[in-house]
């Protein structure tokens, strides 16, 4: 079983560990490129390039962790990390995963002291329990990365590190090695001991930036991903000029947009609208994909970023396989008061004029509502029905919608459910039900 799947960041790593278990053969994760909040964007102020803040991510939550066996529930993680204390395992590729996942402090000053402590091998803490092959293999790529900062940055304005991430570093001094990401992603899921199973593919070939540009329904235009989900008090745009750096933010406390999302661009560093071509990876991954899995996520962030990019569209249209929309639980920044037609119209417009739901989903996986929650997308089972979708209720994990509030798919139930379908091989047909709303303008 081949799987491919389409993501971004926090979303796709939720559902991690149901595709490793699903999947005895391969799984390619395609991620979008275009992140620039965080400490990634003060390495793109400073370094350019495109944004490695998801590929990292991926990278680092695809681990092996023998702390937490797969598909646990929320209260199960907990007893899993206190059971381990005393086990044995591998605990290289633990060491590996905790200096990835590190940042620095939030204050510049301590921070830059940290980064230099962790450059020369001070900190024995984080370095702990990592072979001294692999720790100077990841120092040299921190020598790489500071070689070209101390180079590129200005004396007014030096880099900043505070909450910066290691892994960020890292990856970012092997796309300066090697001169290509996806060459550094490679190496970089190496040296962590990720699975010989699973890819992750940034969906652009290129060592240029990859920002894009939402415009709204009343004709605004927000440039950057940060901007467009998460905007912080310093926005990540200066004049059409990504320049802003150190960009932090609170999910937590967000405005609402000024109306809805009409289309999602890719534009240069000029603000003009560019239309980049999909890595070839990525084309192959689709074509060679016994299913592929539309992972929950922002909506215009993640997701339809990666269906603009010449020949990804295509590929998705024309494969065969079962075609899985696992819609999100609330609604978000992005997606206000959406419905699963919402989403499915979104999809279509970034594929192109024409394209019809079922071209791009054969089977639609929600979340149960039975509290009726507003803040749920709703799902018309009829009307997907009549565009030849399957509609999939889902089981929610019920501590954390209980104990936090969160909607999140139960990991065990989601498991069964892909299974179900993975096995069921239905017989897919080509549909001439078109999405119901307005007519589709290509985006390309």
């Amino acid at each position: 079983m081949r799987i491919a799947c389409l993501s971004g960041g926090t979303g796709g790593n939720a559902i991690v560990p149901v595709l490793q278990a699903l999947s005895d053969n391969h799984t390619s994760y395609i991620l979008p490129c275009s992140d620039n909040g965080g400490s990634t964007s003060e390495i793109l102020r400073v370094l350019g390039g495109p944004g490695v803040g998801d590929l990292r991510s991926r990278l680092v939550r695809l681990i092996p962790d023998d702390e937490i066996p797969p598909l646990l529930s929320s209260a199960e993680i907990g007893q899993a990390r206190a059971g381990h204390q005393g086990r044995t395992g591998d605990e290289r590729l633990a060491a590996t995963r905790r200096l990835l996942s590190h940042r620095l402090s939030v204050d510049s000053v301590t921070a830059r002291l940290q980064f230099f402590d962790l450059l020369e091998a001070r900190d024995p803490d984080l370095y702990a329990g990592i072979s001294r092959e692999r720790a100077q293999a990841l120092r040299s790529y921190l020598i790489v990365f500071q070689g070209e900062v101390a180079k590129l940055s200005s004396r007014t304005r030096p880099f900043d590190f505070s909450n910066g991430s290691v892994g960020n570093f890292v990856l970012t001094g092997m796309r300066l090695f090697f001169g290509s990401v996806e060459t550094a992603v490679f190496v970089l899921g190496k040296l962590a001991g990720i699975p010989e199973h699973a890819d992750v593919l940034p969906i652009i070939e290129t060592v240029e930036g990859t920002p894009i540009a939402a415009t709204l329904e009343d004709g605004t235009v927000i440039a950057g991903q940060n901007e467009i989900s998460h905007p912080s008090a310093s926005p990540a745009v200066s004049g059409t000029h990504f320049s802003a750096g150190s960009i932090h933010f609170d999910k937590d406390t967000i405005e609402p947009l000024r109306s809805r999302i009409r289309e999602i661009s890719y534009i240069d560093q000029y603000g003009q609208r560019i239309v980049p071509v999909a890595a070839p990876a990525c084309i192959k991954a689709l074509a060679a994909a016994d299913c592929i899995i539309f992972a929950p996520g922002s909506l215009y962030t993640s997701l339809v970023p990666l269906l603009l990019p010449v020949g990804t569209a295509g590929a998705v249209r024309n494969s065969k396989s079962p075609k899985i929309l696992l819609l999100n639980g609330t609604h978000d920044r992005e997606t206000p008061a959406y419905s699963a037609n919402d989403y499915l119209n979104a999809l279509c417009r970034a594929c192109g004029t024409g394209t019809t739901w079922r071209e791009i989903c054969t089977h639609l996986v929600y979340l149960r509502n039975p509290s009726g929650s507003a803040n749920v997308p709703t799902v018309d089972e009829a009307i997907l029905r009549n565009a030849g979708i399957i509609p999939m209720p889902a089981q929610p994990d019920r501590v954390a919608l209980q104990s936090q509030g969160l909607a999140r798919y139960d990991l065990r139930a989601l498991q069964k459910l892909l299974a179900t379908i993975l096995t069921s091989k239905p017989i897919l047909r080509r549909s001439t039900v078109s999405y119901s709303g307005t007519p589709l303008e290509s985006n390309t």
